[in-house]
Order: C-alpha cells, then sequence, then structure tokens
C-alpha cells in the first residue's frame, strides 16, 4: 500500500505528511518610452515546516520558477525567492503579413522582435540539509542578453545567451515569457 497526502497533519502508517506553504507572486509591466519597456517580478514560496517528503520539494529549477543562465541546474529546499528584472527595446514593432492561402480571419501572421538584458536572483533554504544540496542556502544569480520573437497570443520564442555566477555561460531558447 501506498497513500501520499497532503495536508495539514495528515497521518498514514504513523507518518505525518504537513505540507502547508505560502506563496506569492507580483509582476510589474511598465513603458518606459515608446520602445522601451521594463518588467519585473518578485515570487517567493516559505514553508510551515522543514518535515516534508523530498518528493514534494520543488525549489528554483522547474518551469518558469528558474533563473536564467541555470538551465541545467535545480536547486531544491523548503523556501524559496526569485527576482526577475528585464529591458527591452522594440526592435520591430509589431506587424502583420498575409499568408495568403487561408481566409482574411486567419490569414495573417502576426510577429514583433524584442531585444533586452536581463538579470535574475534566487535564494532557496534547504533546512533538511540534504548534502547533494550545493547550491541551496546562498545567493544565485545569472545575467545576460536576449532577443524576444513574440507572436500569435503571446507566444514567445527567446533566444539568449546567458552567464551565471560561477562564470558558466551558454545561449539557450525558451518557448515561455521571461517574467
Amino acid at each position: 500500500d501506498f497513500c501520499l497526502s497532503r495536508g495539514l497533519g495528515d497521518v498514514y502508517k504513523r507518518q505525518t505528511v504537513d505540507l502547508t506553504n505560502f506563496q506569492v507572486h507580483f509582476k510589474k509591466f511598465v513603458p518606459l518610452s515608446p520602445r522601451f519597456y521594463f518588467a519585473g517580478s518578485i515570487r517567493g514560496v516559505v514553508a510551515a515546516n522543514n518535515n516534508q517528503p523530498y518528493l514534494l520539494q520543488n525549489g528554483l529549477g522547474y518551469s518558469s520558477f528558474s533563473i536564467r543562465s541555470y538551465e541545467y541546474y535545480v536547486i531544491d529546499g523548503q523556501d524559496i525567492g526569485l527576482a526577475k528584472f528585464q529591458l527591452r527595446y522594440q526592435l520591430l514593432k509589431p506587424r502583420s503579413t498575409d499568408i495568403g492561402i487561408l481566409s482574411d480571419r486567419i490569414g495573417k501572421f502576426h510577429y514583433a522582435f524584442y531585444l533586452g538584458i536581463f538579470s535574475d536572483f534566487g535564494y532557496v533554504q534547504d533546512n533538511t540539509g540534504f548534502q547533494n544540496n550545493d547550491l541551496a542556502n546562498s545567493m544565485q544569480y545569472g545575467s545576460g542578453i536576449g532577443l524576444d520573437f513574440v507572436s500569435y497570443y503571446d507566444i514567445v520564442i527567446r533566444s539568449e545567451f546567458s552567464i551565471n555566477k560561477f562564470g558558466e555561460s551558454g545561449f539557450f531558447f525558451h518557448f515561455v515569457a521571461p517574467i
């Protein structure tokens, strides 16, 4: 028998699983001029206790909850903080092109290009002391430059060159919005 329960003091076979997290996420987008934009976000997760199953400890490196330039890393822990900042310049204003073979309603291809610089900062607190979790309990950061291709319904294809605090750099592609 295996049962995984999440909740306030659920008990199964004399093991208590108490997984209560408090999460907050703020985003801000500010047009600075007709072609310059600033975007920022701050996210945080605080665990009510340190007695969480490892399977449920999601830190940085999962989905959009990650630091750009740490694409090859996952940092697990109980308490997480993440801040992302980006300055973007609109290289090509939103345009549309007729595809020609489709009807007028769906026969247009919409697109725009943005050049941006960014910096991300993150911290994961691991109170369980997992021995192979070298990046936890210390500030992590990365910066870089990127080119965003934006199309239908805010589909974003990002190409970025970034570098992290260890001096590791790389060129990465992403298919989600950066902030």
